[in-house]
């Protein structure tokens, strides 16, 4: 059983083995389609196929549907004797103004018909295919609209009137022969060269025959695949052809051997490639209910080992059924019919495959088939926004991390307080380290040191033990009425860092005031009950409770009146119903320094475990308690508990206690790890470059690429060029090496004069105070062959361009240019003649042809510049042309970087 899509209507269809029936396929959405009366049966869940006509009297071998629609539904037949009968469903004269119906084109020597094929181009042309018989042809090539010729002379007239139509017309002659005393196997014709044709012959060779020369094949070679040749419509340099079990694919410009095979499980039955669809190849092996499609690339001309990339796809329409045969539908791609030696027929719509991408402007870019879709994810969907990408590439278009202002980073990252935290500490340690106020942060060795290190270096004294009494309240003498607190150098650099002090004469302290300027009254109170100034916190307090009315800032409707009003009540006596209350209340109050107010006023015997292990409170707040009333045994325990914590949390606020060093690097590899921000890491940790060894560290380095790699995959060519500027100021033992120099033609080397080893000796020369000698050269410095000439003034390409650094005892400016730009060679980029961009600019206003003579390249009309680059030298405002040099420079940085 056989089937076959109609060449000419995308909704007809027919089927061949005993009979020949035509269906026409419906939508089963539109009930009005479908007639009740008619034969039918469903193929699809969309479709469904009417029987229109059905055809029993015709004893045929093969069946072939003209590509052309007049008349409609034309069919060559081939029948066992070798004859090829011309007939339609339907025959209405009017339909045939050509008059091909019934026309029959007879063999001088009758043999079966292997195959026929219709020129899809020239479609008058009929290809057919039969066995061989001594020296016959094996492929006749037909013209359906030649002249009818007398009855064959093998046939006798009275016979074959009474057994013929009178009104059947025989064709005897062929318009070509082909393949004398050969056997064909199959055939197919090409679509950009319609009078050519590839066929398989004698099971061992394939070829191409030009009908304009019929005498002789055009190309020719060697192989078993003889069968069921096809040529891709679409791209007709690739054929496919099939023997046993093995699938070939051609390319017809490199025709000695195949470029692919591809093996099946089973003998194959039929191959072929879409209509509809460049590369897209489908076959079925013999009793098999799948079958397989091949979506090929295209592939280069002449390449001999290398196989094309493809996809294979395994498609099982019918169920455990076996397929017969399949047709590609001729316009719609990724569909076409299967039908089983029962006849059931199978509509199959392949689903496309689907290729996505992210563009580096956050488009999600996807293919699907031959279209294209693409949207921008940041509008159409807000989880998007949030994506560690598009946050590092807004805050490089910021210059993050590029500014030695370290407020400029903090305004960067906007609304993320853990990293607005970690700025805020690198800009404390860097004031305190340059302030000459703060000395003690001279003994480090480097501004950016942690609490950790501070209180692990050695030698290390035993914290003095001090007790001190309430400000604003009467309290006894004794020790049991004041407070311990802990002293030391390594405790005062730390609170130093925290914005506390040991000053407990003063009234207040600057952190609280700052606290209460910013309008966090609780914590301003916590601190300064901390410090034991009672009074200073209930005045905060009471003040707080006027400004924000009844309302607390956490909106919980607690009164700050009330917290006054308890504080006020305090008594340092132990036992008292005020604290026995109190601390049953504790647990109670949702604001985190309101509790720890209380839990520190009803503490008993110095344990302030509920304050330091309070993950609300800020790590400032919680280190500086520490610092002041933790012996020194509980602190390291303490500061080592919180460093392993925030490690492990990944927590960039943990670099107060680690700081910018070893340690620190763990840290950032915790939050890299779960959150992917690696450029917060690299700036972050090369604001330390200047003063310690972590420019040599592996880890870093790795994550400085790999966010320079990103600014230049997001095409943020210039903010990845101030990384670079900005990571050799601070790593000064790094030094940007050039980019983009001239070279020699013979050695490929530099011609800078940087290059040169007697710099030094040559700049040296020059003591003088007037303007630096221009050093010149006539040869490369490595293999000293002569460097070109200007075609003008025919001198050496002696004068060197860039700059050259003054000496280090000169008080000349360094990075002081030698030469101008028009003093510099440029050069035709079509003949490679060239000289001072001067002269040549000078020569061109004037002249088209290039100045060396016998050369007749129009070198400035091949610019489309011309105009533009003339009057670019012609002006006097040397400001113009530096600017127009940076540009250039620019793009060659770009385009390096992209390519």
């Amino acid at each position: 059983m056989q089937v076959s899509w109609s060449p000419n209507h995308d909704d007809k269809f027919f089927t061949f083995g005993t009979d020949l029936c035509l269906y026409r396929v419906n939508d089963l959405r539109d009930e009005n389609l479908l007639n009740p009366k008619e034969e039918g049966m469903k193929i699809s869940d969309r479709t469904y196929a009417s029987l229109m006509q059905i055809a029993t009297d015709v004893q045929y071998k093969c069946v072939a549907w003209r590509p052309n629609n007049s008349p409609d539904h034309l069919l060559a037949v081939g029948l066992s004797s070798g004859r090829v009968q011309l007939s339609c469903f339907g025959k209405v004269g009017s339909d045939d103004p050509i008059g091909l119906l019934e026309k029959e084109f007879v063999l001088r020597h009758p043999r079966p018909c292997n195959f026929l094929q219709w020129n899809p181009v020239e479609t008058y042309l009929l290809a057919e295919g039969v066995e061989r018989y001594r020296q016959d042809s094996s492929i006749l090539i037909w013209d359906v609209c030649a002249q009818p010729s007398d009855y064959p002379a093998h046939l006798d007239r009275k016979s074959s009137a009474a057994s013929a139509d009178a009104a059947t017309v025989f064709i005897t002659k062929p318009l070509y022969e082909l393949g004398s005393s050969e056997t064909s196997h199959s055939l197919a014709w090409f679509y950009s060269s319609p009078r050519s044709i590839v066929a398989g012959m004698n099971n061992k060779f394939l070829r191409i025959f030009d009908l304009r020369e019929p005498s002789r094949p055009q190309i020719q070679t060697t192989t078993k695949f003889i069968s069921n040749v096809c040529v891709d419509q679409l791209f007709d340099n690739r054929v496919a052809s099939c023997s046993e079990n093995l699938i070939a694919i051609w390319d017809t410009r490199n025709f000695d051997k195949p470029v692919l095979t591809q093996q099946q499980n089973r003998n194959v039955l039929k191959v072929s490639w879409s209509a509809a669809r460049s590369g897209l190849l489908a076959c079925i092996s013999k009793d098999s209910p799948s079958f397989h499609v091949y979506d090929f690339h295209h592939f280069a001309s002449g390449a001999d080992e290398l196989d094309p990339p493809f996809v294979e796809r395994y498609v099982l329409p019918s169920g455990p059924n076996y397929i017969s045969s399949f047709d590609w539908h001729p316009t719609q791609a990724n569909r076409l019919l299967t039908v089983t030696p029962s006849g059931a027929v199978t509509d199959v719509r392949l689903a496309e495959r689907v290729a996505i991408c992210w563009s580096p402007d956050i488009y999600l870019t996807w293919a699907c088939g031959s279209q294209v879709r693409q949207f921008h994810s940041i509008k159409l969907c807000k989880e998007a926004s949030d994506d560690i990408s598009v946050k590092m590439r807004r805050r490089a278009l910021k210059g993050y991390g590029i500014s030695s202002a370290v407020e400029d980073n903090i305004k960067c990252v906007g609304g993320e307080e853990k990293l607005r935290k970690l700025w805020i500490w690198i800009s404390t340690m860097k004031d305190l380290h340059s302030n000459k106020s703060g000395l003690r942060f001279h003994r480090c060795s480097h501004p950016y040191v942690g609490v950790s290190s501070i209180l692990k270096a050695a030698p290390q004294s035993p914290a003095r033990q001090e007790f001190w009494s309430w400000q604003g309240m009467e309290s006894h003498s004794n020790e049991q009425s004041q407070r311990k607190v802990y002293k030391s150098e390594e405790r005062f650099t730390v609170l130093e860092m925290c914005g506390w002090s040991f000053n407990r004469e003063s009234l207040s302290l600057p952190i609280i005031d700052k606290l209460e300027n910013d309008g966090l009254l609780e914590q301003a109170a916590a601190v300064a009950v901390f410090h034991l100034k009672l009074e200073r916190a209930i005045n905060i307090l009471k003040r707080g409770a006027d400004v924000k009315g009844t309302k607390m800032s956490d909106g919980t409707g607690s009164n700050l009146n009330v917290f006054a009003m308890a504080l006020s009540g305090f008594s340092d006596e132990k036992n008292t119903i005020w604290k026995e209350l109190c601390a049953n209340l504790c647990s109670t109050i949702s604001h985190p320094y309101l509790r720890a107010i209380f839990y520190f006023l009803t503490t008993t015997d110095e344990n302030y475990e509920d304050i330091l292990n309070d993950p609300s409170l800020e790590l400032s707040d919680q280190i500086a308690f520490a610092c002041m009333f933790a012996s020194d045994a509980r602190l390291l325990e303490y500061v080592d508990q919180l460093t392993l914590k925030y490690i492990s949390d990944g927590n960039p606020c943990g670099v107060f206690l680690t700081g910018l060093s070893e340690e620190g690097i763990r840290l950032f590899v915790s939050y890299v790890d779960q959150t992917y921000d690696v450029q917060t890491a690299v700036v972050s940790l090369i604001q330390a470059f200047s003063t310690s060894d972590l420019s040599k560290n592996g880890q870093i380095q790795l994550w400085i690429e790999t966010y320079r790699e990103f600014l230049n995959r997001m095409r943020l060519w210039k903010e990845r060029a101030e990384f670079d500027v900005f990571l050799c100021k601070q790593e000064r033992t790094r030094e940007q090496q050039a980019q983009l120099y001239i070279c020699c033609n013979f050695c490929g080397k530099s011609i800078s004069f940087e290059s040169l080893d007697n710099r030094n000796r040559v700049m040296n020369s020059n003591t003088g105070s007037g303007p630096p000698i221009k050093p010149r050269i006539n040869c490369c410095p490595s293999c000293r062959k002569p460097l070109p000439r200007c075609a003008l003034c025919l001198l050496h390409m002696g004068t060197p361009s860039g700059t050259s650094r003054a000496r280090s005892d000169s008080h000349r400016v360094p990075e002081k240019k030698l030469s101008k730009i028009s003093e510099w060679f440029t050069w035709c980029q079509s003949c490679h003649h060239g000289g001072h961009a001067e002269h040549l600019t000078d020569w061109f206003r004037d002249h088209i042809e290039c100045p060396v003579s016998g050369c007749s390249c129009h070198c400035m009309s091949m610019d489309p510049g011309t105009d533009h680059a003339v009057s670019s030298f012609s002006g006097n405002s040397q400001d113009r042309v530096d600017e127009e040099v940076a540009d250039v420079a620019l793009l060659a940085s770009k385009r390096k970087h992209e390519f």
